[in-house]
């Protein structure tokens, strides 16, 4: 008789039938494939959490084979992100509970950290003791890649790469909170391009959506660390400028942009001559809630835009007890 043909003690003793033992095969058969052709990753380990076996997928995700790890922990996997409180309550899930799934930053091979879908299931017998463990992993790069440029979308203007009027509005809401509490002021600068629509009308958008850009880019590199700029909409900007003395530091800021954006552009062979015109709002003088302040430094603007003798004007009459 072969090796393939012996039969087993418990075959002997009838505990299993022919049929049985035709069903067990084809079962591990089944399972093996599976565990082999899963898109998920899959890691056994003892209950001492040496590894024991992995599958292809497991390589691929983390890069390491078999031979590899065999044996080893998988703390070998972590990413460092990950504090000994955030391990205590997943072990103490596992333990209870006997599972426990959750987002896990891990490091792979060659070093690179990415974010995974981790399950583990503790694998008992028949008395309840805990025999090996198995972890079933998900790379979700492409997810979370996905989620960050979403989230992008819906708080940054993809042209000029600055936050768009939702994000500012939603800083500006907590900022006002802090001032509020605080008792200071800030200053809010309403900047709008002059001939713009000029620039669209005779050279086209896409040389209008140039003018954009490097407006937007010359005004970041005026900016302080605690100032924020954000695009509005079409040519409108807008800058919150926090400042102990918020009169005189807004008109300091307002005049190096003027002078910036006056300065000529050379795109595509055209030389683009614009300016800008800025309307200035105070908080708590010219108005306590994001609406008003906002309104109101528009007004400013128009005013400023009408103005032939300034580029820049205040809401209220700062400017004239500055003078």
């Amino acid at each position: 008789m072969s090796t393939s043909q012996k039969i087993s003690p418990a075959h002997r003793q009838g505990i299993f039938s022919d049929e049985d033992i035709g069903s067990l095969t084809e079962r591990l058969r089944l399972f093996t494939e599976v565990f082999e052709h899963t898109a998920e990753g899959i890691m056994f380990t003892d209950r001492k959490q040496n590894i024991l076996s992995v599958n292809r997928a497991f390589t691929m995700v983390t890069g390491y084979g078999l031979e590899e790890i065999r044996g080893k922990r998988p703390s070998l996997l972590q990413s460092g992100w990950h504090d000994a409180a955030f391990y205590r309550s997943m072990w103490d899930s596992i333990l209870s509970d006997g599972t426990w799934d959750g987002e896990v930053w891990n490091r792979r091979k060659n070093g690179q950290i990415y974010p995974q879908w981790l399950t583990i299931i503790a694998i008992k017998d028949t008395t309840g003791s805990i025999l090996e463990y198995a972890s079933i992993l998900s790379d979700i790069s492409s997810r979370q890649q996905k989620k960050e440029h979403m989230e992008y979308l819906a708080h940054y203007d993809t042209l000029t790469d600055l936050p768009n009027r939702y994000f500012f509005e939603e800083y500006l809401k907590k900022h006002l909170f802090k001032a509020q509490r605080d008792q200071e002021k800030f200053a809010l600068l309403f900047i709008d391009l002059d001939e713009f629509k000029d620039v669209n009308d005779n050279y086209g958008h896409q040389l209008g959506d140039l003018v954009l850009e490097k407006s937007a880019q010359r005004l970041k590199k005026l900016l302080r660390k605690s100032d924020m700029l954000a695009r509005l909409g079409g040519d409108e900007f807008t800058l919150l400028c926090e400042c102990p003395t918020a009169v005189h530091d807004s008109q300091t800021i307002a005049e190096k942009m003027i002078e910036e954006l006056s300065r000529p552009l050379s795109l595509q062979g055209f030389e683009i001559q614009i300016g800008c015109s800025i309307g200035i709002s105070i908080y708590p003088d010219d108005g306590e809630d994001i609406k008003t302040l906002l309104g109101n430094a528009d007004i400013a603007m128009y005013r400023a835009k009408a103005d032939p003798n300034s580029s820049h004007r205040y809401f209220a009459t700062h400017l004239d007890r500055e003078g």
